[in-house]
């Protein structure tokens, strides 16, 4: 097995929903061809022009999930697999000089799978969030989304700056807060408990950013398609019933998206080229590059 050196933010799965012909075959349960081979247009901040990628090349951290240990660090992680063959990694062998590569991809692949993530698509499928259970896994994807993202690993790295391994103390940082189920409940809980409102439109209305939960005053708004925007309003109490909306107001659409430009990292994903285009020339997103670049 290869070491993973394209660690996606946003899971290909998920980002190939932004291809028109992609997403109508999955709604249908008609899919063809492999998702991380759809094309999408692309808004990117180190780029002027936008581009025609295909979305596995967008929404990554290369190297990412990839850090050298030595035989010390090693044997501090408690159980490491090996690639190879799914067992732990006998340690009494390891050589006292010897330099390890630690590849945390498994515990992505594990959160794509438990984390909200299939609750997700079921919401795209159906237009509908019809039982409680997967109102709790949205909302544990709300959470677990964020700990995979850019900033949260940013910050990780930053945290642990001046450790003679800062990656690998972010990695088993990462990997302790994802096994709290205490705290993930305590952070997970609110947002159950909050007033959802799920926005289906026609038409594609909503570009993807590599950073798509997004919170503004009360609100978290969360992209889940092109087609789908869940909107949970944090000021109002629990409401067992979902509200669903056809469209979403102009002024509120505006606000949207001035935030999911300042949310981004490195690009904005949508199925046409035009509506980006109205994206880059906006006075917000020069900012963003400039913030960003400078």
């Amino acid at each position: 097995m290869e070491l993973t050196k394209k660690n996606h933010i946003n899971p290909c799965f998920w980002t190939a929903l932004w291809n028109p012909t992609y997403f109508n075959n999955f709604v249908v349960g008609n899919v063809t061809g492999k998702a991380r081979e759809q094309l999408v247009y692309s808004l990117e901040i180190k780029t002027p022009k936008i581009l025609r990628r295909k979305v596995k090349d967008i929404h990554y951290v290369e190297g990412l999930g990839l850090t050298n240990v030595n035989k010390q660090e090693f044997i501090e992680l408690g159980n490491v697999h090996s690639p190879k063959t799914k067992l732990p990694v006998d340690k009494s062998t390891l050589e006292s000089s010897s330099i390890h590569i630690i590849d945390i991809e498994n515990h992505f692949t594990a959160l794509e799978e438990i984390g909200g993530y299939p609750q997700l698509l079921d919401t795209v499928k159906s237009n509908q969030i019809n039982t409680r259970h997967n109102r709790i896994y949205l909302a544990c994807f709300v959470i677990i989304h964020q700990i995979r993202s850019i900033k949260f690993f940013e910050g990780l790295f930053l945290k642990y700056k001046d450790e003679f391994n800062p990656k690998l103390k972010a990695f088993i940082h990462f990997k302790k807060l994802i096994s709290n189920t205490d705290k993930l409940y305590n952070v997970i809980k609110p947002i159950v408990e909050s007033k959802w409102t799920l926005y289906t439109t026609d038409k594609f209305t909503f570009p993807l950013s590599d950073s798509p939960i997004i919170y503004y005053r009360k609100l978290i708004w969360v992209v889940l398609s092109p087609k789908h925007l869940l909107e949970i309003d944090s000021s109002q109490k629990y409401n067992e019933t979902v509200k669903y909306e056809k469209e979403i107001k102009s002024i509120k659409f505006s606000i949207f998206r001035k935030q999911l430009i300042r949310n981004t990292f490195q690009s904005i994903i949508f199925s046409d080229k035009e509506t980006l285009e109205k994206w880059r020339k906006s006075k917000t997103w020069h900012l963003r590059k400039h913030f960003l670049l400078k």
